[in-house]
C-alpha cells in the first residue's frame, strides 16, 4: 500500500521562493494567497490545513500557542530562521522521506 504524499501549506510569513523550491522537488504546496486565506485568522489557517490534510509551514509563533492550546492540526513545521529559505526547502524535502502524514498529525517540527 502506498503512503499518501505529504502536502504543505505555507503561511504568509514564508517567502514565495520556498513554494517554488518545493514544487521543483515535486512537493505539493499551497500559499496563503493561492488558498484565498489572506486576512484569515490563524485558526482559519489551522482549520484549512486540517480539513485538507496539509502540514502548515510558518515562522509565526501564534501557531505554536494554538498547538499548545490543544487545537487539532495536520502538523506544523516551524521555521526558526537559523538557516536560509533554500535550507528550509531541503529540510522539508528530507522530512518527507523520514515520516508520514499520520506521524505529523498534531506534531510541531522545528527547522
Amino acid at each position: 500500500m502506498t503512503q499518501a504524499a505529504i502536502q504543505f501549506h505555507l503561511d504568509e510569513c514564508i517567502p514565495e521562493r520556498v513554494a517554488h523550491g518545493l514544487r521543483r522537488l515535486d512537493r505539493e504546496c499551497t500559499t496563503t494567497h493561492e488558498a484565498e486565506l489572506r486576512g484569515a485568522t490563524d485558526l482559519d489557517h489551522v482549520e484549512y490545513c486540517r480539513k485538507h490534510a496539509k502540514v502548515l509551514v510558518t515562522r509565526d509563533r501564534d501557531f505554536l500557542r494554538i498547538a499548545d492550546q490543544g487545537h487539532e492540526h495536520a502538523g506544523i513545521i516551524f521555521w526558526t530562521e537559523k538557516h536560509p529559505p533554500s535550507q528550509l526547502v531541503r529540510d522539508i524535502d528530507a522530512l518527507c522521506f523520514q515520516t508520514t502524514l499520520a506521524e505529523l498529525r498534531n506534531a510541531v517540527i522545528y527547522v
